[in-house]
């Protein structure tokens, strides 16, 4: 049952395959629950980058595989210490990271000229950690906020390319944020520029 899912996950049918695990892992006996559960928080990690939802799933196979000597119990055991570790890394960067989320999604379309200097300081502040830290495990949402702030500064060019990027790293990154939806609408902003500089 396990070959559908990865052929709907190598189809990009995301979507699919997610609700085929998840109704699965209702029904299935305890050691193939887990399986499946292993194989929701490997594609949440490695396809989505939605790491605290695999967390949560590598956590659930633990406690319900606690007294089992499963391999996959094993298995989350090993990807439950190496995101901490990954984390830990990344420790020194989370604030700037942190600070650019916050001045990217700032509810409003006017800047003042203080929250444009922010924004440029956060853009540039990404493309450091980018420039530093290639290996950075969640460098899709490095992107993905680089593109959300060239959005805020309309730049709907570099916009739609960062989007592309953070989709090019983690191809079902939608399911976890509105990246399609963004994308698209920096590209029709950029080509309406365009239209508007003939």
């Amino acid at each position: 049952e396990f070959s559908h899912v990865e052929y709907l996950f190598t189809q990009g049918k995301y979507k699919e395959g997610v609700d085929f695990l998840t109704s699965f892992i209702k029904k299935a006996p305890s050691e193939q629950r887990l399986v499946a559960m292993m194989m929701l928080a490997d594609f949440y990690a490695d396809s989505v980058g939605d790491y605290p939802k695999a967390r949560r799933y590598w956590n659930d196979i633990v406690r319900h595989g606690k007294n089992i000597n499963y391999p996959v119990v094993s298995a989350a055991r090993r990807k439950l210490s190496g995101i901490r570790k990954l984390m830990e890394n990344a420790a020194d960067i989370r604030p700037e990271i942190d600070r650019a989320r916050l001045h990217s999604v700032r509810p409003g379309s006017g800047l003042t000229a203080i929250q444009k200097k922010e924004l440029l300081d956060d853009l540039r502040n990404l493309t450091d950690i980018m420039e530093n830290r290639p290996n950075y495990y969640e460098r899709h949402e490095l992107h993905y906020l680089s593109g959300l702030i060239h959005l805020k500064l309309d730049h709907p060019s570099q916009a739609h390319r960062q989007f592309s990027r953070a989709v090019s790293l983690k191809p079902a990154l939608y399911l976890h944020l509105p990246v399609l939806r963004l994308s698209q609408s920096a590209r029709t902003r950029w080509m309406r520029d365009l239209g508007n500089m003939i």
